[in-house]
């Protein structure tokens, strides 16, 4: 029996330059219980160097999606676009155009891959989803759904359908952020992960990530480096997660089932000044309008930024 092998696309460079897209292969493989014998040895590969850089920078990726012949969809933040991008060539082209038309963003998501070498972006702000075909043109759109609120195991939590992630089938996957609002931000002990099936409509949850500490506040908004369960997606629509705790993997299959994994052997990393100075200076700037990013403070009413 193979283990669950998980696809992960990885970034090199998110801030102010995207120098290549690699494609990580994350091989994940469950406890198989007792009697199981010496687990199954899984081969390493060794990432090199990046090996091209675009001459324009980004301002602030929010994902990439990508595709065969060195070419990848990229979703900025601040410039509010989506671009096709060919590393081969060494160039970027925006996808689309900002408005309201069949085919034009409002605003934009991070990339999810669909069947097919399409892509589907999120654009929140026209409520709705932009299919994109493999050469990245606009080919077709849908209404986004509508949020819900959710009984977590603590609570309520509100719930808008933000994916994340999809598998082979098409289906797509969403988790919203453990922090919500209440005088103050307040850490919810569970989020559900969602499931979404465009081809019938159905939308269930297929379990829930344990946030840390349930009900834990501060009036100063999110904690940096704090511990979060991570989550991916199969092919076949099995669901990994990642415990911070012990490093295990619980795998959830469509049905729901769980097979835990062995705790895995990690050596804990101190943090150092300079994590503190770049997590600092990341809060420091704010996307302006138009594009790019200037410090905190200096967007004007016009959302653009103030000289001085």
């Amino acid at each position: 029996m193979q283990p669950p092998v998980l696809n992960w696309p990885g970034t090199i460079g998110l801030g102010a330059s995207l120098l290549t897209t690699l494609a990580v292969t994350v091989v994940l493989q469950p406890d198989r219980g007792p009697g199981s014998g010496r687990r199954q040895a899984v081969p390493t590969t060794t990432i090199g160097d990046s090996v091209v850089e675009l001459p324009e920078p980004f301002a602030k990726v929010l994902g990439v999606r990508g595709l065969p012949n060195g070419r990848a969809v990229v979703a900025d933040e601040c410039e509010e676009s989506v671009f096709l991008v060919d590393f081969s060539a060494a160039t970027r082209r925006p996808i689309g155009r900002r408005g309201r038309g069949p085919h034009e963003f409002g605003s934009v998501g991070s990339p999810v891959p669909l069947p097919g070498d399409s892509t589907l972006v999120q654009d929140r702000l026209n409520r709705r989803f932009l299919v994109l075909g493999p050469d990245g043109t606009p080919k077709r759109s849908y209404p986004e759904l509508p949020p819900v609120i959710k009984r977590g195991l603590g609570g309520l939590v509100g719930l808008d359908f933000r994916p994340t992630a999809s598998d082979g089938a098409g289906r797509l996957y969403s988790s919203e952020d453990p922090l919500r609002f209440a005088a103050g931000f307040v850490l919810a002990d569970s989020v559900p992960i969602e499931r979404w099936d465009p081809a019938t409509g159905r939308r269930d949850t297929v379990s829930f990530l344990r946030t840390g500490s349930p009900g834990a506040a501060s009036s100063r908004g999110p904690w940096p480096y704090r511990d979060q369960a991570g989550w991916a997606v199969a092919d076949d629509g099995r669901v990994a997660i990642v415990s911070p705790a012990d490093y295990h993997v619980d795998f959830v299959d469509r049905s729901g089932s769980r097979l835990s994994g062995p705790p895995n052997r990690w050596s804990p990393a101190p943090l150092t000044l300079t994590h503190r100075q770049q997590w600092l200076a990341e809060r420091d700037f704010e996307c302006a309008g138009g594009g790019g990013r200037v410090p905190r403070g200096r967007v004007g009413p016009s959302g653009r930024g103030n000289a001085g």
